[in-house]
């Protein structure tokens, strides 16, 4: 998300930065702690989330997949299979409440942003990504280690928060154990 021409940002624009760096913070808390419905009020009501790319990682220069010894491609896509995108909150915390079910917990960590504002009331961004995944003996698997990117656009609404309008995960790393 490169500019072609450079602008010095207001602190109008600084503040809706961290205001949107607040508010991935906040959506890692709320995964990590499985607060589902904290976790939807983050999301635009008409927002789209998609997490197909959740259980296998792609080179991200030729996009091929990269094997994980002792797991098959179909094995790995049966963990994520579900109907995506994600559309609106409703979708978004049920979505959540069926994964917490599994008793499972995680750490999300999510570095430097590359944040673009396009408006006043709409962004996007690319965080680079490391997540950690662990399910009760017994599971499918139960253990993850994670490594990719989050690309979200926001918007902000009539209550001049800004929400999660897109996200899209894609894994260039990813190693799983049973």
């Amino acid at each position: 998300m490169t500019s072609l021409s450079y602008r010095t940002p207001s602190l109008d624009d600084l503040a809706s930065v961290e205001e949107i760096k607040q508010l991935k913070a906040r959506y890692c808390y709320y995964v990590d702690h499985q607060d589902w419905p904290r976790w939807a009020s983050l999301f635009a009501p008409d927002a789209q989330v998609d997490l197909s790319a959740f259980s296998i990682a792609r080179d991200p220069v030729t996009n091929e997949r990269i094997p994980v010894p002792g797991f098959t491609f179909e094995f790995l896509e049966g963990l994520s299979a579900y109907e995506w995108p994600l559309i609106g909150r409703a979708a978004v915390q049920g979505f959540g409440e069926s994964r917490g079910s599994l008793n499972r917990r995680s750490v999300h960590h999510v570095f430097t942003p590359e944040i673009e504002l396009s408006s006043q009331s709409t962004a996007r961004a690319v965080w680079p990504m490391e997540d950690y995944g662990w399910w009760p003996e017994g599971s499918k698997v139960v253990y993850m280690h994670g490594m990719g990117y989050y690309r979200e656009t926001y918007e902000r609404l009539d209550d001049q928060r800004w929400y999660i309008k897109t996200s899209v995960v894609s894994r260039s790393w990813i190693e799983w154990r049973r």
